[in-house]
């Protein structure tokens, strides 16, 4: 815990003040990609990763000067980096998340954080452990307007919930 938690304040000393947050990406298909460009927003992207040799070409050109690497490991190593965002598919993204705290950096990862119960008891005391910030992404439940709309609901604004549908994995299919 305290190797980690000495990794990530190297980091942040190595930042000058007001200097903007450095940022990986791993997973740069259209989730990530999108994840990163919202990041970029806080900071800047600086490192960018995936298996994929054409997703590291077009993130590159997408963020200028940043590195390219198809080995996530490599890119979690990265003394400058501050937070990884994890785009990558669905059943990496334990392992990235983990990698990644322990390296002393924070995540931001995209859901499903975890396949299974088990992952997540793991990845839960990974971040305990380093004390990292560990977020994962839900787009539309932290949105101005679904919460508006919760906030609608839960208090009874638009009268007595009657039904609810639900389509997966996206719509009418």
């Amino acid at each position: 815990r305290a190797e980690a938690a000495e990794r990530g304040a190297a980091a942040a000393a190595d930042r000058a003040a007001g200097e903007p947050l450095r940022f990986g990406l791993v997973g740069c298909g259209g989730r990530g990609m999108g994840d990163a460009h919202d990041a970029a927003s806080y900071g800047r992207v600086v490192a960018v990763c995936d298996v994929d040799a054409g997703h590291v070409a077009s993130a590159k050109k997408a963020f200028a000067g940043a590195d390219g690497y198809s080995d996530f490991r490599k890119l979690v190593e990265r003394k400058d980096l501050d937070a990884i965002v994890c785009g990558t598919v669905d059943h990496w993204h334990a392992l990235v998340s983990m990698a990644a705290m322990k390296a002393g950096k924070d995540v931001y990862c995209e859901k499903p954080l975890t396949l299974t119960i088990d992952e997540g008891k793991r990845l839960v005391a990974v971040q305990k452990e380093t004390g990292r910030i560990l977020q994962t992404g839900t787009q539309q439940r932290s949105s101005i307007r679904f919460r508006l709309a919760v906030d609608l609901i839960r208090n009874g604004r638009i009268g007595k919930l009657q039904t609810a549908e639900v389509w997966l994995p996206a719509g009418l299919r």
